[in-house]
Formats: C-alpha cells, structure tokens, sequence
C-alpha cells in the first residue's frame, strides 16, 4: 500500500514535470515564432521602402533626362509637360508621382538686399505687395505683419545693426541676433544669404502658418496654402511670367490687377511668352510702362532653377526624392544643387 502511494507520487511529480516542459517549450516555440513574424515583417517592409524609394528615384532620373536633352520650356515640349500638371508614372512594383516647378517663377528672398548688403527698395515693395495679397485672400487668420521684411533683410545682411523701414508706415523693425538670444529656443542671427526656403522658419514673424499656410481654408486665395509656395532662394530675382504664380504675377507692380494677371495666365495657357514684348498683345497692360517691367520679369532666366519632387509608393510605403537643378546657361548640364530623401 505504501510503495503504491509513492508510486502515484512520483507519477505525479513526473506529469507536473512534463506539464511544465511542454508549457516552457511552447512560450519559447510561440516567443520564436513572434520574433520570426516580426523579422519577416521588417525585412518585407524594409524591401518595400528601398522598392518605394527606387521609384522615387527614377521618376528624379525621368525627369533629369529630359532637362539633359534640353533645358529651355520653350523649345523642348517634353519638359513642358512635366511643367504643367503633376505627373502619375508606374514603376513596377510600385509607382511615382514627380512634380516639376520653375524656381525662376517665384520671388527671391534673397534680393531683399542689393550686391552692397543694403535694402532693395523695389524687391522690398513687392514682397509686401505679397504680404498685402495674403491678408486680403485669407482675412481669417492672424495678418502676416510687415516686420517680417526687415525680419528677412537682418538675417540676411552681414551686418548687426537692426534694419528699420522709414518708408513703412506699420511695423517695420527687424531683428539681429540680441534679439533671437532672448527667444524660447536661442539662436545667432545668420548673417548670410539662405540656402533654402526653410531657413525662413528659424527667422522673426516666420510661423508656421504664415509659412504653410491654412490648409482647411475654403476660401479662394491667390497664394496656394502659404508662402512657401511663392517663395525662393534661387535666381536672380527676375519672375519668369511663363509660370509665376497668380500672387506673384500681381505682386510685380502696383497697378497689376487680378484681371491682368487672369489674362496673362490664360495666354500662356495657350502659348508660352517668348519675348518680353509679347505682353504688349494682352488687353489692360496699356497702363503698365513696358520699361518697368525689363528688371522685374523675364522669360527666359539666365541660369535656370528647377524643383524636382518625386514620390515613389510601394506596398502603402512612401518614400520622396527632392532636388533643385540648375541649368548653367553655359553647359547647359544640370547640376544638382541640393538633394534629399525621406
């Protein structure tokens, strides 16, 4: 009787023992089998991110072919095309969507200054001519202020004296670097020209509203989203009126009014200006003196700008190539002046 109690004991102990073992293997067995699916699941979304970024790269590549072939809108319809709408390319496995701007088309913030370092009135008359159109098309949200000028022109002069605008009737002081050790995140005033647009965030009145713009706006507005999209650092400040947004098309003189620049934007639509003079053909620019436009517009830039974006998607994975090219009028090769991937 005692040797048969023991016996069941130890039966027992036994069967506890390979309860255990079969749990212990099964955590490990289902532990193995989560880290397995997690592996396969990051090296099939990282296949998926170089697939993606692969296609954003080549919708780049389609693009900088086209600029190798010829850089000029104006004798190569090809890049034409790409100029005109936003283009949908697919690239098996995946696809691209690349859209091409003319940087020429947009103001240059750094033209705020002249060669000497000191305050380009004209440039300075027209960036609030497009301060002035961004009020007036969203009248809902907090006015951009005109300190933002001299803001730009103290970040960008190489001295350290803040810049007033006598001709200013508002705001117009500017800030140097005294200025920016006091703020929330301190910073030293640059100084120097910006290298890109997004230099303008780190700048005086630059807020992220004013930059981007409101998005869930409905109201119709001359100046898509925000600044930014009006906005550049490259060129020689002359707006290339082929594809100059409306905004800035009404920004080059006072007396440019929204149905000028409507009957500018629906000529080109059909042809594109070859010649300065060609406007002289448009209904209501009798009022505008032809020589007061020969330091403002162009249509054909010296050295051409372009912004390339090109986002590739593959299995709901997105990746973006950015790039600006410049055209040197010599070679006439593009030259990628800036690059990023995200």
């Amino acid at each position: 009787m005692k040797n048969h109690k023991k016996q069941i004991e130890r039966t027992g102990f036994v069967l506890i023992t390979v309860l255990l073992t079969v749990t212990l293997l099964t955590a490990i067995l289902l532990d193995f089998n989560y880290a397995s699916r997690k592996n396969l699941n990051s090296a099939d979304k990282f296949q998926a991110r170089s697939q993606s970024l692969n296609c954003a790269r080549a919708g780049l590549n389609m693009v900088l072919a086209t600029l190798d072939q010829n850089p000029d809108p104006l004798t190569n319809p090809n890049l034409r095309l790409w100029l005109a709408h936003t283009t949908e390319i697919n690239i098996e496995p995946g696809s691209c969507t690349v859209t091409l701007l003319e940087e020429n088309s947009k103001f240059n913030v750094n033209t705020l200054i002249n060669k000497n370092g000191s305050p380009n009135r004209p440039r300075i008359d027209q960036f609030l001519r497009l301060i002035d159109l961004a009020n007036q098309q969203n009248p809902k949200n907090k006015p951009i202020s005109y300190e933002l000028a001299p803001a730009i022109i103290d970040w960008i002069d190489p001295d350290n004296k803040t810049t007033t605008l006598p001709f200013v009737g508002r705001a117009n002081t500017g800030a140097e670097s005294h200025y920016y050790h006091k703020i929330k995140a301190p910073a030293v005033c640059s100084n120097k020209k910006l290298d890109t647009i997004k230099e303008l965030l780190l700048i005086k009145g630059m807020t992220q509203d004013v930059f981007y713009g409101d998005n869930n706006s409905s109201s119709p507005k001359y100046l898509p989203a925000g600044l930014v999209h009006c906005l550049t650092t490259y060129g020689d400040g002359k707006i290339n009126i082929n594809y100059a947004p409306k905004s800035v098309l009404q920004s080059i003189a006072d007396n440019i009014n929204p149905n000028l620049v409507q009957t500018i934007v629906t000529y080109r639509k059909q042809q594109l200006f070859s010649n300065i003079s060609d406007l002289t053909n448009l209904p209501g620019i009798e009022d505008i003196p032809l020589h007061s436009l020969i330091d403002a517009v162009t249509v054909k830039p010296d050295h051409y700008y372009f912004n390339i974006t090109s986002a590739g998607a593959c299995r709901n994975i997105k990746s973006t190539v950015n790039a600006i090219i410049k055209i040197n009028s010599a070679t006439t090769k593009p030259e990628i002046i800036y690059y990023n991937e995200r």
